[in-house]
């Protein structure tokens, strides 16, 4: 949790919960998880994953564009242009990301050892 800061979550494991008020939120995904649960007032959240993560997708902003990328992301609903819902992979545990003043950006990238190392 932080008021005025990053926060960078690198290659976690396990079960995420991130919270900022004014500043960045960054995650690299590089293995399976429980679950994750990030959300912001005043910034981006930006998560970048390994095609082998399996995941159910929830994200959405009050006054920013969410946007997801990559072929393990199927989009299952995106009725405005600040909320989508999907799967990443097979499917498998939620990540929630929410924010109320700031974009939102989900990615796969490459293949399971992509982001491993880095």
């Amino acid at each position: 949790h932080t008021v005025n800061g990053p926060i960078s979550i690198d290659a976690p494991r396990g079960t995420v919960s991130a919270e900022s008020v004014n500043g960045p939120v960054n995650s690299r995904i590089a293995s399976a998880i429980e679950s994750i649960s990030i959300s912001t007032v005043n910034g981006p959240i930006t998560i970048g994953m390994n095609a082998n993560v399996n995941a159910e997708l929830g994200a959405s902003s009050r006054n920013g564009r969410v946007s997801a990328s990559g072929a393990g992301i199927r989009v299952m609903s995106a009725p405005t242009p600040r909320q989508i819902s999907g799967v990443v992979g097979q499917g498998g545990p939620p990540i929630r990301l929410k924010s109320v003043n700031g974009p939102i950006a989900v990615s796969v990238v490459g293949n399971h050892t992509s982001l491993e190392g880095k």
